[in-house]
This record gives structure tokens, sequence and C-alpha cells, in this order.
């Protein structure tokens, strides 16, 4: 299951703030469990990627969790999102806060050791 319009960092992925490394893939994946809460996730799929993936929209709680993770700045948007990644950014939040490279572009120079 992928949250369709965003895309976030993956797991092992690191980012730079404050001139250190900094695992932004974890902090994004604790963002997502911390939005979710003990709240139930339901999910409307819509589509397929083409990896065969399922794609939806997800909420917990009456929360958006693929908005929520655009404008707490860690997921990019990705068809989607536009004015919560604005916002993010200009406020520098999560990975606006330092330098990071787009997750898709981190998963194709990580090929070989990531799975899909």
């Amino acid at each position: 299951m992928r949250l369709k319009g965003i895309d976030a960092p993956e797991w092992k992925q690191e980012c730079e703030r404050d001139g250190a490394a900094w695992n932004c893939g974890e902090d994004a994946r604790k963002e997502l469990v911390r939005a979710i809460g003990n709240d139930t996730v339901t999910c409307t799929i819509s589509q397929r990627d083409v990896y065969g993936r399922m794609l939806g929209n997800c909420s917990a709680g009456g929360r958006d969790l693929n908005s929520g993770m655009v404008a707490a700045g860690m997921a990019i948007a990705f068809g989607g999102y536009e004015s919560q990644q604005a916002k993010a950014r200009a406020e520098r939040r999560g990975l606006w806060a330092g330098d990071f490279e787009e997750p898709r572009t981190w998963r194709m120079e990580h090929a070989s050791g990531y799975e899909r």
C-alpha cells in the first residue's frame, strides 16, 4: 500500500540538517506512526502503480494521512498536496529544514540494495 500523491524518504535514506547527517527516512516513518496514533487506519484504494502496489488515500481518526505527511514536511508532493508542501517549505518543516535528495532519485541510486 502506498499513499497516493506523496513520496516520502525511504527507511534507510539520510538527509542533511544543520550540517550533519539525519536519518530522514526513519523520521518520516515515525511521523506517520505519530499521525496514526491509536486510531484505526482506513484507506480508499484508487489504482495500482507500475509495480502492482495499491495506491490510495488513507486517514486515521478523521485525519488525512497523505496530506499530513506533506504538511509536516516529511514527504514531498507527487501529483497532489502542493499547497501543503509550499507551506511546509516556507516554514522549513521536516525535509525542508535542510538538504535532501528526492526519494525517487535516492531509490534509483540505491536500486541494487533496495527492494520495491
